[in-house]
């Protein structure tokens, strides 16, 4: 039996020319280096968060949450494909949280932010509102779950707990707080919690 300590294995993989050994190599010096020397430390998915970071032109916090909910959105994709819903509920069930939050679905949100036919809100979305509905999608898919409730019946289900959380947030940041368009320095219009102007 051969032996080799951590050091030997590291000199070894980077004198290698096997392609595993090149991807690590490569992952070190281009992911794991820099981020050491850039911020002190590298935990897994740092450069994912960055790269979404940059994307969005947002700060960490937001990256994450949004990263968040893609793993959510690709979840409840997954469960109702598994189920044999109909591709016309998944796309109810995005548009009943937006509808919940906003009042508007995805395509009156596009118009109001300006944006082209392709691209989601949710990319125009504050780290708070985009928590939020996460939150919303994650109970209401639970209580669908766990009361049977069927596919069809989703969408309803699903703006009314993204509605009812809306309100129950919003109405503990002050009266007259919306989701509502503002304008960020970095990321221009986006969704964010919206207070009214004080008399």
């Amino acid at each position: 039996m051969l032996c080799v300590n951590e050091s030997g294995l590291y000199s070894l993989i980077f004198k290698s020319r096997k392609a595993e050994a090149r991807r690590f190599k490569r992952w070190v010096c281009h992911e794991v280096l820099p981020s050491i020397r850039r911020y002190g430390a590298y935990t897994l998915g740092d450069d994912r968060v960055r790269r979404e970071q940059k994307r969005l032109r947002s700060d960490q916090a937001t990256a994450v949450v949004r990263l968040k909910r893609k793993l959510e959105n690709k979840g409840v994709h997954d469960r109702l494909r598994a189920a044999k819903a109909p591709v016309r509920t998944e796309i109810d069930v995005y548009n009943a949280v937006h509808r919940g939050q906003t009042g508007h679905d995805a395509a009156g949100l596009r118009v109001r932010l300006g944006l082209k036919p392709h691209h989601t809100p949710l990319d125009y979305t504050s780290g708070p509102c985009l928590s939020q509905g996460l939150h919303a999608q994650i109970l209401a898919e639970r209580i669908c779950q766990d009361h049977d409730i069927p596919h069809s019946k989703w969408p309803t289900i699903f703006e009314a707990v993204a509605r009812d959380l809306a309100e129950r947030d919003l109405s503990l940041i002050g009266p007259g707080s919306r989701i509502g368009i503002r304008h960020d320095s970095r990321r221009g219009p986006i969704l964010d919690v919206v207070r009214p102007l004080p008399a």
